[in-house]
């Protein structure tokens, strides 16, 4: 095992939506539909980062494709996500891969006052954060923004990629706010602007370094959605 698991449970936040959890589950239950190929984000990000270990969080990881593949590249991993069926996945993939700089997780934004990292050293943190911030509500971010804030070390990155409110997907579902959408009964997402988040970002002492928005990032089986890529640094 190469994380610190030191954490405390706080009372578990009310999501607006319940079943969330079941969606993600009943997702890796069928693990033929879960891509098993790096994301074209985790690529971008492998290249700025070089070849120089550093330890990656990836908060929300799944089935682990992204956690192998930095693993892959010599980082050390830790992937965090709240499906037990992803993390079994995650961990059946790095075993066949015979990975040993990755481990797997089961954490929760808003239940825990920690945040876990590769126990590897003072070796520079990059959080890692496909697709998590268009997955959670407004009040859950903040709470991951205060993990962030409270995160001892000399050099930490944070490289996040989500849906933005001019992404097409924002009519679908059943509406529950203006920026909030429920799909298919079970499927939460929030719709972000960019600048919004990028403030909050600002406010935990991290500086922006690399923003982009648009279609054409991360297009998959005919959905092109208009994303935002954030990297930002402290220290």
């Amino acid at each position: 095992m190469i994380h610190n698991t030191q954490h405390q449970a706080l009372a578990t936040q009310e999501l607006p939506v319940q079943g969330t959890v079941e969606y993600w589950d009943a997702y890796y239950a069928h693990s033929c539909s879960a891509p098993d190929q790096p994301s074209d984000f985790a690529q971008f990000i492998a290249g700025l980062l070089g070849a120089v270990p550093m330890r990656i969080v990836d908060i929300a990881c799944g089935n682990g494709r992204d956690s192998i593949f930095f693993a892959s590249k010599g980082h050390y991993v830790l992937g965090l996500d709240q499906s037990e069926a992803a993390l079994e996945l995650a961990r059946a993939a790095a075993a066949r891969h015979g990975l040993t700089n990755v481990d797997f997780a089961h954490f929760v934004v808003g239940c825990n006052r920690h945040l876990p990292t590769p126990n590897v050293g003072n070796v520079p943190l990059v959080l890692y954060a496909r697709f998590f911030f268009h997955a959670i509500p407004e009040p859950v971010e903040d709470d991951f923004l205060n993990l962030i804030a409270n995160l001892d070390g000399d050099q930490i990155y944070v490289a996040a990629e989500f849906r933005t409110i001019n992404d097409p997907r924002m009519t679908y579902g059943e509406p529950i706010s203006a920026h909030e959408r429920l799909e298919g009964g079970s499927h939460y997402r929030r719709y972000i602007a960019p600048e919004h988040l990028i403030r909050k970002l600002e406010t935990t002492g991290l500086r922006i370094i690399h923003h982009v928005e648009g279609f054409g990032l991360s297009a998959v089986k005919g959905d092109d959605p208009h994303l935002c890529r954030i990297v930002a640094v402290r220290g």
